[in-house]
């Protein structure tokens, strides 16, 4: 049964490199054919293919895929057979706080950093401190406000007055909506969120996060902290952290000083001066799947490509984000090209070819950064790679065609690829991280 279901779930992947960002609109004017359904991308193309050998996606094997320190570790493992589909890797991380089905190298990162921090928090909660801290508690002012985190409300109506003191934020969070991944207005108004955001960074873990086992372990212990005195650092046991771009690293200190509505006015503020059109602003910073983080990450990342025109095309296609996997997706992607622009070459405008997301540089090279674990040369993927070819050559006068992959490629995959005139670069964020 696990079987047929990764069968289907990989089918599903597939079609979504396809159409990559497949979400269908429902509008007519011109703006949104941005973002226009799978058909669109789907055109005839030469049956010069059809007699191409193509390979078959193998079952990977994470002793031999996964560096030792990602394979197994305190209190978690991932299962030694890696399915994938030509494009995204599917992995089964197991441990003794959640097992979770993964989609993506990235993710797969992230989650295991999630487990680090369960482990430093489960340590934290067993301290003679966070016990003192949890009697504290009940004396705290805000004592009769611990419902709030359990059972949150849909409005500010039930906070204490003493505290309209910050309703210089509440206008934001009264007009705004907040996502499921988001902590409730009350939550903002009374402080606990500052202090769950604080101790989402000493762990080096998104405090938007869609784990639900790790929301619950930080509003315990951030509870602790801010109504009982709970001292975080003193208490915290040293953790291996991410790897970050230099955006992304920049950007928590933000994220950590910044409640959501505060970020979300930035946000909109650097929109509006990279000229994008008032519809999609709000789109996207109101969409479901799209949390505080990716957005700010997203919009700093365009912000740096300055000069750049049409940023407002990444922004329209990104609203078609299905799910907080594709969110992050995008997330990459506008790291890729900012890394790009200021290491490699200079961006001068974004553009969307057969619904992908590429930078044209000053010097007519296109810029095609993918967010591909591991690529296999299948039919998907060649009709794909004709169809860039194809309209890129009839759009714009270039001379190339750069393909920059997060991971790696087949020996196959990448020969093809280079046959028919890309410059391939695998494992694109370490490449860029090296690049003086």
């Amino acid at each position: 049964m696990r079987k047929l279901l990764i069968v289907f779930v990989s089918s599903l992947s597939i079609l979504l490199f396809l159409g990559l960002y497949g979400c269908s609109s429902t509008s007519s004017q011109r703006g949104d054919n941005i973002v226009s359904g799978y058909a669109n991308s789907l055109r005839p193309i030469s049956s010069d293919l059809d007699g191409a050998q193509f390979e078959i996606p193998p079952v990977l094997k994470a002793s031999d895929y996964l560096p030792p320190d990602l394979k197994r570790g305190r209190q978690y493992f991932v299962n030694e057979d890696i399915y994938t589909d030509g494009f995204t890797n599917r992995y089964r991380l197991s441990s003794d706080f959640f097992v979770m089905d993964v989609q993506g190298d990235d993710m797969l990162r992230a989650h295991i950093q999630e487990v680090r921090a369960l482990d430093a928090l489960a340590k934290m909660k067993k301290t003679s401190a966070f016990a003192d801290a949890v009697k504290n508690t009940a004396k705290s002012p805000f004592y009769m406000a611990k419902d709030l985190i359990t059972h949150p409300v849909d409005t500010v109506t039930g906070v204490p007055k003493g505290i309209w003191r910050f309703m210089g934020r509440a206008g934001e969070m009264v007009t705004g909506e907040r996502g499921e991944i988001e902590d409730t207005a009350a939550q903002e108004l009374i402080g606990f969120s500052a202090a769950k955001r604080k101790l989402a960074h000493q762990l080096g873990v998104d405090v938007y996060s869609t784990n639900i086992t790790l929301q619950k372990e930080l509003n315990s212990v951030s509870w602790a902290s801010f109504s009982g005195g709970f001292v975080t650092g003193l208490a915290m046991t040293p953790i291996q952290a991410l790897k970050l771009t230099k955006v992304a690293h920049r950007m928590n200190k933000i994220l950590l000083d910044n409640a959501p509505e505060d970020l979300r006015k930035m946000n909109r503020a650097s929109l509006r001066g990279m000229g994008v059109e008032e519809k999609w602003i709000e789109r996207f910073l109101r969409h479901a799947h799209i949390s505080p983080r990716h957005e700010t990450i997203i919009v700093e990342s365009l912000k740096g490509l300055k000069g750049a025109k049409s940023r407002n095309k990444f922004i329209a296609v990104a609203t078609t984000a299905e799910s907080f996997e594709e969110a992050f997706f995008f997330q990459r992607v506008a790291e890729m090209l900012l890394e790009y622009h200021l290491k490699i070459a200079s961006i001068k405008e974004i553009v969307v070819v057969n619904r992908l997301l590429m930078g044209l540089t000053e010097e007519k090279n296109l810029f095609l950064p993918l967010l591909w674990d591991y690529g296999v040369w299948s039919k998907p993927a060649a009709l794909k790679a004709k169809e860039i070819m194809q309209s890129a050559s009839q759009r714009f006068q270039i001379k190339n065609i750069e393909l920059w992959t997060s991971g790696t490629l087949s020996a196959k995959a990448r020969q093809k690829f280079e046959e028919m005139g890309f410059k391939v670069t695998e494992k694109a964020f370490s490449r860029l991280k090296d690049h003086l």
